[in-house]
């Protein structure tokens, strides 16, 4: 008995983990509904930032020099982010990774 209900705790939690959505940017750009154009950008966008972010990582710099060029990068993207989105997509999109 306590097998079975072993068995179905850890069912019920698999399938539970795998209905969770992973947040990831395609799931942003459904979740805003944007044009092609925007979604295509956006990619780019997020491309760029983590080469650049890969970079930065691979130069293996004392962890504070990496921080704070990760940090830079990262306030970059967000900058290019919300003038792509406009105020009120980017609140949204914002909304989306707080879920």
């Amino acid at each position: 008995m306590k097998k079975i209900v072993v068995s179905a705790f850890l069912l019920m939690l698999t399938l539970s983990v795998n209905a969770q959505q992973q947040k990831n940017i395609e799931g942003a750009i459904k979740e805003l509904s944007l044009p092609d154009e925007q979604a295509n950008q956006l990619r780019t966008f997020v491309k760029e930032k983590n080469t650049k972010v890969k970079e930065v990582k691979d130069q293996k710099l004392e962890s504070e020099d990496e921080a704070e060029k990760i940090k830079e990068i990262n306030t970059a993207h967000f900058q290019r982010v919300n003038k792509l989105l406009g105020k009120e997509k980017m609140a949204e999109f914002n909304a989306y990774w707080k879920k």
